[in-house]
């Protein structure tokens, strides 16, 4: 009777251990590239009889407020996507969200890289669960344009503007830009990184922004930034949908150069074109010593139905296992958050950015990790309204920036 009864004991252990889970998670990733490197983590579920479906919503802030309307109401996904920064401590502060490590224990055998750990540091862990390392400030160039011309990469902006009398001239846009305010909000911070790098940005960013100096170099950026919405992007191609589709008029060779995130790799990967024979990545011009760091995590609500924490610790595994990692990063163009991925198999854009990395202080946290979103907000709104007014000098843009910035 032992015997039948230790054999019962361990189908009843094996079947609970084998039991497959179910993962909701709500997400944004829209373009053809992000729900190719999505599908890695859903492919790898189905290989261990587990179900993730993806409920996508059409931008950030819809995902978010559908997200929180579901929480509100008791019926929690498994995951939410989200970007790092302030939101994440708030969100467990007000037990809508859980550290990883309620979850999943000790990290230590995820290997998570140091910087990871430092962006997502919160009271009680790690305050979400990484998926991958971006850097937001990359020029993508279509090197057929710039070859038929005989131009290099812009080496600052001021170059660029040079460059693009020539490109204007031979029939192409020199610049392709959307017309939405996070977009243009991107562009100006690589204008302000090539005028005063990063201790420029990080005054910004800490609310120092505060002496002679730094309003003379504020007004260089302005200048700067003015000049490229006159002298390089085409009002009546500023395209007010998805980023992608600027990146697409790069890819189809209607515009010479895009400002985006190292995620619009993946588009140029998915319209097989090969980096170096097709495109050049290179840092936004003036921005090869400092990047800009964007963290795409997903957060794990509270919720004790469903067997929800069961499928939060099986998406744990699944997400940070090196082999994942590193087909994740290579579809979506970002970098591994995993110490334990080798950089041989990445493209070249992949391994510029490791290298670049790899410097003492060649990084800065994006405004998303840095600032709360009402902040962001208010940047953005400065920056559009002077990109909107072409009466402005670039001193009135200053003025305008700096009230804006002031009234926190």
């Amino acid at each position: 009777m032992r015997e039948i009864g230790s054999f019962f004991l361990a189908f009843i252990v094996t079947a609970s251990a084998a039991r497959a889970e179910t993962i909701e998670l709500l997400h944004f990733w829209t373009s053809p590239s992000e729900r190719a490197a999505l599908n890695v983590f859903v492919e790898r579920m189905k290989e261990d009889d587990n179900v993730m479906y993806c409920t996508p919503r059409k931008s950030e802030a819809a995902l978010k407020s559908y997200a929180i309307e579901r929480i509100a109401n008791g019926y929690a996904p498994a995951a939410v996507q989200w970007h790092g920064g302030p939101d994440i401590e708030q969100l467990i502060t007000l037990g809508i969200t859980k550290p990883l490590e309620e979850v999943a224990g000790p990290l230590d055998r995820y290997r998570l890289l140091p910087v990871v750990q430092s962006l997502l540091r919160v009271e009680g862990g790690t305050g979400a669960l990484p998926v991958g390392l971006h850097t937001e400030n990359w020029a993508w160039i279509n090197l057929d344009i710039y070859r038929s011309l005989s131009l290099s990469p812009p080496r600052d902006w001021e170059d660029f503007l040079d460059q693009s009398v020539q490109i204007r001239a031979a029939g192409y846009r020199p610049l392709a830009l959307g017309g939405t305010a996070w977009e243009r909000t991107l562009l100006f911070l690589t204008v302000l990184l090539d005028v005063g790098g990063g201790e420029l940005y990080r005054h910004m960013i800490d609310a120092t922004l505060n002496d002679p100096e730094h309003a003379s170099d504020m007004e260089m950026v302005f200048a700067l930034l003015m000049r490229l919405r006159d002298e390089a992007v085409s009002p009546d191609h500023a395209h007010k949908g998805h980023w992608s589709e600027s990146t697409a008029d790069v890819i189809a060779g209607a515009a010479a150069m895009h400002v985006m995130g190292d995620w619009a790799k993946g588009a140029f990967l998915n319209a097989g074109k090969v980096p170096g024979r097709d495109f050049a990545c290179v840092p936004a011009p003036g921005n090869d010593d400092v990047m800009s760091l964007v963290l795409d995590v997903f957060v794990l609500p509270e919720n004790t139905t469903d067997n929800i924490p069961q499928a939060q610790k099986v998406l744990i595994d699944v997400v940070l296992a090196p082999e994942n990692q590193k087909l994740f990063a290579q579809i979506k163009g970002s970098l591994p958050v995993v110490d334990s991925v080798a950089a041989d198999g990445f493209d070249a854009c992949a391994r510029l950015g490791m290298s670049i990395l790899a410097k003492p202080d060649s990084s800065v946290p994006s405004m998303v990790l840095s600032l709360p979103q009402q902040r962001i907000s208010q940047i953005q709104a400065a920056v559009q309204t002077v990109w909107d007014d072409p009466s402005m000098t670039p001193s009135d843009a200053v003025k305008h920036f700096m009230a804006e910035y002031a009234a926190r």
